[in-house]
């Protein structure tokens, strides 16, 4: 069990880091240990099988291109998903927790990689409703500590549904969890840290939960595809607001002025959490390009891409989406940049572009991905399935 949790662990070590592939080889030799050495309705084995179809879920993401994200490979995640979530539920009650996140994570497998919306919300529905089960578990028996924790993760479930829901275009119902999720997340800070105002707590922390900015995030995102521009950058501004130490930062952003974004660009390094900052500047550059003001949207990328490439190397799958956005931002201001500009703007295009070929090549020619997928190809769901 010690060895195989040090794969599990140093799996996820990749994983955190985007290394994907390095994640995949070691989650998959950490369910391939566990089958071999436990028994087969062991919890262990359930969540090795949760985190390599998880890892198979993002990787597939992450290079839509890549013929990795094929039916074949799809089905085999689904397959370790479903053994998982069958180990977990014959052993209710002691697996809740657990069963919540396969639950959780196979809903969005379902919502974004099979695309079945529908679907994948009953799915993420089921953990949520497993995890205010628990809640109330942990209440009664005064465990605060995990009843906090949960009380989070029932947070992270209603944005998940809402996102759901936006992709279905239904965005009242995907305002009204977005909301929900935010206010049980103030909600929770402001009794775990026994504060009045949760920005008051935001602003002095460096440890900033992830979470909350990715909620800010998806709530301007929902707002924006509502037609609701103005409210989706408060929420945006916010996000970056909270994000940051520097006083002239904050300044900056209050104003609601894109033609002073340019000016966050010196100040990257006081980010609490750059690659989240990075987020929320692309997010405000969607929202400028909807109303056709290209030059904000310009700096908005600008700035997102200085502030992300501060922790994410530039070959970065993330990094190269917003350099293609940044040249398609640039082109369509086609009369006002000259030619140089214009030149500059087609090279960003065409350095994406090889950048992700390159990338997906170095993928498909790396031997360990050629055994995952020889084994897959050969054997989809054997060991896997009764």
């Amino acid at each position: 069990i010690d060895y195989g949790n040090k794969l599990n662990d140093k799996a996820f070590d990749h994983f955190q880091e985007g290394k994907l592939l390095d994640a995949l080889v070691l989650f998959q030799d950490c369910k391939d240990y566990f089958q071999q050495n436990l028994p087969k309705d062991h919890i262990l084995l359930a969540q090795a099988l949760n985190n390599y179809g998880d890892c198979i879920r993002q990787f597939s993401l992450a290079y839509p291109q890549h013929d990795y994200a094929t039916q074949q490979q799809l089905e085999y995640a689904s397959r370790c998903f479903q053994r998982g979530i069958k180990i977990l539920e014959a052993k209710k009650p002691v697996s809740d927790a657990l069963l919540s996140n396969l639950y959780n994570n196979y809903g969005l497998f379902v919502l974004y990689n099979v695309k079945q919306q529908r679907t994948g919300i009953e799915w993420l529905k089921k953990g949520f409703l497993l995890r205010k089960k628990l809640v109330k578990e942990y209440q009664n028996k005064s465990e605060s500590e995990k009843e906090v924790d949960m009380r989070k993760k029932i947070a992270i479930s209603l944005n998940n549904m809402a996102l759901g829901f936006s992709i279905l275009e239904d965005y009242e119902r995907a305002k009204d969890f977005i909301e929900k999720s935010i206010a049980l997340y103030d909600q929770t800070i402001l009794e775990e840290e026994d504060e009045d105002e949760v920005d008051d707590y935001l602003m002095k922390t460096k440890d900033i939960p992830d979470a909350y900015l990715g909620f800010l995030n998806n709530f301007g995102d929902i707002l924006q595809k509502s037609g609701d521009d103005y409210n989706a950058m408060i929420h945006l501004e916010r996000a970056l607001r909270i994000n940051t130490f520097n006083e002239d930062v904050k300044r900056v952003v209050t104003k609601k002025d894109g033609q002073e974004m340019e000016e966050i660009v010196h100040h990257t390094g006081d980010l609490k959490k750059p690659q989240m900052a990075g987020s929320t500047l692309s997010y405000m550059a969607q929202v400028f390009y909807e109303q056709e003001k290209y030059p904000e949207a310009e700096k908005a990328l600008r700035v997102a891409i200085s502030a992300i490439t501060i922790n994410l190397p530039l070959e970065h799958i993330n990094v190269i989406n917003l350099k293609t956005q940044l040249g398609h931002v640039i082109l369509k201001q086609e009369d006002s940049k000259t030619e140089e500009e214009k030149k500059e703007a087609e090279e960003l295009i065409r350095e994406a572009k090889r950048m992700t070929h390159e990338k997906i090549n170095s993928v498909k020619k790396d031997k360990r991905f050629k055994m995952i997928k020889s084994l897959l190809q050969r054997e989809p769901v054997r060991g896997i399935l009764d």
